[in-house]
């Protein structure tokens, strides 16, 4: 009888197919995870836009009004969650310029010391003379706001937070068998506490959406995924080692800004002095949700525009060419079913007119369907959800300056 074994016993995976299979998984969640996102930010646009409307009626009681503000505000957090599941899925909206890294981590702990409470002692290390990188300062908070809550949780709110920063060479060598890793300058921010760390199996889990170590009513689990896509967007990567009963490290790393690679963003476009005035004005408004279409529809109605509504792109063209002439500006949803989504639609009406007025709005981010879109004095961006008030916002915005050179 043979001593060696039938059937070759399967090879162990190696780090870099963990890590391959790891980030295809992380993927896959976060298209899930966006889909979701685009979801919830349609039904929030109805709440919080209802429920604003409603708590700013003069006629109701002070009751009322205080228990329709109660909503609004739990309108508002859900919004915040869905942000963080947009950051998570990569399809957040960035606005990059040239970054101070230090400042920008200065600024939020500052913030944040109170917060953290006085029984951690927390200790900032910043790295001298870092250069620039290109960054959405707004992420970069959050970045930082999330993994010091999740340290101090961690540490049951006692214990040591080191923040601390500094620049990283990588080579060739360094990056082998690590496929998220890059070679070149990389600005490095490592956030290590003294916790009670995470069990070695539960490591591959902790950027997953809703996944979390803490006990159940302590955490949404979006924090740590939104740190991730955020850092993946930046065009960086994530690493985290950790002990049980010693503590959690993570290192962050952002690649250094190339000469001329950003550019500072332009100053924002001045308004017209002048009040606003709806009267007169025709909207063409398009959004395949019916709520949202009929609250926006209401929205402006009550402001004073004349609505013209479609379910859809095509439905859409049609209702133009029926009211041509007539039409002061577009209001569409950029992703649509049947085939024209709202860029497609204002580029067909702006064929025969060019100068229309566009707002655009999504429930993900216009970093997918309009990557390189900078408002103008004729184009705008509206993330869901939105309130009457923004919406109003927004068009006043593209149709002051078409007035002024009326």
């Amino acid at each position: 009888m043979s001593s060696h074994t039938p059937f070759p016993l399967p090879a162990k995976p190696c780090r870099q197919h963990k890590e391959r299979a790891q980030s295809q998984r992380l993927a896959s969640i976060g298209m899930l995870a966006a889909g979701v996102a685009h979801d919830f930010n349609n039904l929030l646009t109805v709440i919080l836009g209802h429920t604003s409307n409603l708590a700013n009626s003069p006629e109701l009681p002070a009751y009322a009004r205080e228990d329709l503000a109660q909503a609004v505000a739990a309108a508002e957090r859900a919004a915040e969650l869905t942000s963080q599941l947009l950051s998570f899925a990569r399809k957040h909206p960035q606005f990059l310029r040239p970054v101070d890294f230090n400042a920008n981590v200065e600024g939020t702990l500052r913030m944040l010391r109170r917060t953290l409470g006085e029984a951690i002692e927390l200790r900032y290390e910043g790295a001298q003379r870092l250069p620039l990188i290109a960054a959405d300062p707004g992420q970069l908070d959050q970045v930082v706001t999330n993994l010091a809550i999740n340290a101090r949780d961690a540490m049951s709110g006692c214990g040591r937070l080191l923040v601390k920063t500094g620049l990283r060479h990588l080579c060739e060598d360094h990056v082998e068998g690590h496929p998220e890793r890059q070679p070149g300058a990389h600005v490095c921010l490592v956030v290590e506490d003294t916790g009670h760390g995470i069990p070695e199996d539960r490591l591959a889990q902790i950027f997953e959406p809703f996944f979390t170590t803490k006990e159940p009513g302590r955490g949404t689990g979006l924090g740590l995924a939104a740190v991730h896509g955020i850092v993946k967007q930046h065009q960086g990567w994530t690493e985290v080692s950790s002990t049980v009963g010693k503590g959690t490290r993570f290192e962050l790393f952002f690649p250094v800004l190339a000469a001329g690679a950003c550019a500072p963003l332009p100053a924002a476009a001045e308004t017209h002095a002048e009040p606003f005035s709806a009267h007169g004005r025709t909207v063409l408004l398009v959004e395949d949700e019916e709520a949202v279409r009929d609250f926006a529809r209401m929205a402006l109605d009550r402001f004073g525009f004349h609505v013209v509504s479609a379910a859809n792109g095509s439905e859409g063209l049609m209702r133009y060419l029926t009211h041509r002439g007539t039409i002061d500006a577009l209001v569409t949803d950029l992703v649509m079913p049947g085939g024209m989504g709202g860029v497609d639609l204002a580029r067909r009406l702006r064929d025969r007119q060019p100068e229309l007025p566009v707002v655009y709005s999504t429930g993900y981010s216009h970093t997918e369907a309009l990557p390189d879109f900078r408002e103008t004095t004729t184009e705008a961006f509206l993330p869901k959800p939105y309130s009457a008030t923004r919406l109003v916002e927004a068009l006043a915005k593209v149709l002051a300056p078409a007035a002024a050179t009326a």
